[in-house]
């Protein structure tokens, strides 16, 4: 997979049209608390594993003209550690629609489907919902995600971009990273 990874950012890299962003991955946020990790290693605050730390970068390919709005086609790769500190490495293509908020030619919005392979730990914890909860691992497994999100953003004169957004994975119990509940990613994209 890290191949696959590394080959797909340098063929995203050859392509001179289009959009290339760069993705600053941030924290998730487990919607159903008892489900989450509670001994997660990056677990933020005093929120025993509910929102979790996932550090990581991504790299997007949107084939839509430079500060074009409407909708598009895109490619996305992407590396994070997951709620138990195990590397999640994955990739997807989608279609996304973006416009300007009303009256304004800087701030835009946009809203993106995809679908997405992953290579990630199949992980499960052990325990009840304390401080005595663990995670085991059964080793790498591939999973298919389908996500959704949106996204809020700022237009330079330049046509570069910085947007936050907001992503939504269901559960999908056959990688430890999206198993017993579903979850919000936060992150922010710069684009050029």
């Amino acid at each position: 997979m890290k191949r696959i990874f590394i080959g797909l950012a340098c063929l995203v890299g050859m392509l001179n049209a289009g959009e290339v962003s760069i993705d600053a991955y941030g924290a998730s946020y487990h919607l159903t608390k008892e489900e989450a990790y509670y001994n997660a290693p990056k677990s933020i605050g005093s929120s025993n594993g509910q929102w979790v730390f996932n550090p990581g970068i991504g790299l997007n390919y949107d084939f839509r003209e430079k500060g074009e709005m409407g909708f598009s086609a895109y490619t996305q790769l992407g590396y994070f550690q997951d709620c138990a500190d195990y590397p999640f490495y994955f990739a997807g293509i989608g279609v996304k629609y973006r416009n300007y908020i009303y009256g304004s030619d800087h701030l835009f919005w946009s809203a993106q489907i995809a679908g997405a392979v992953a290579e990630a730990e199949d992980w499960t914890t052990v325990g009840e919902y304390n401080e005595a909860q663990r995670d085991i691992s059964y080793g790498r497994t591939t999973v298919f995600l389908p996500v959704g999100g949106i996204s809020l953003g700022y237009q330079f004169e330049n046509k570069n971009f910085l947007k936050y957004s907001l992503t939504y994975v269901p559960q999908n119990d056959d990688a430890g990273g999206t198993a017993g509940t579903d979850l919000l990613f936060m992150w922010i994209t710069f684009g050029f």
